[in-house]
């Protein structure tokens, strides 16, 4: 079952799941090769607000499976459905 942060709806205008990209964990996969050319794609969350709108976690995601496909489908908490993401519920 997929929960939605509060507040929030399930699934996106797309009828997408609400994700969040992790950064943290894609920069880890791939040995903090991206740091410095894609630091929104490959870097720490540096405090509240640091992940940015729901709309933007899917540019994220789909930015980090043209640097390493195979790290970003790896470095999934739900690697079941997608990589470098988790549920924000």
């Amino acid at each position: 079952m997929i929960e939605a942060a509060p507040n929030q709806p399930t699934f996106d205008i797309l009828n997408r799941p609400q994700i969040l990209y992790e950064r943290h964990i894609f920069k880890k996969m791939t040995h903090n090769r991206f740091d410095a050319i894609a630091p929104d794609i490959s870097g720490t969350v540096r405090g509240p607000g640091e992940y940015g709108g729901y709309n933007k976690q899917y540019e994220r995601l789909n930015a980090a499976m043209k640097l390493d496909n195979e790290a970003r489908l790896r470095c999934s908490s739900q690697s079941d459905i997608m990589g470098c993401v988790s549920n924000p519920g």
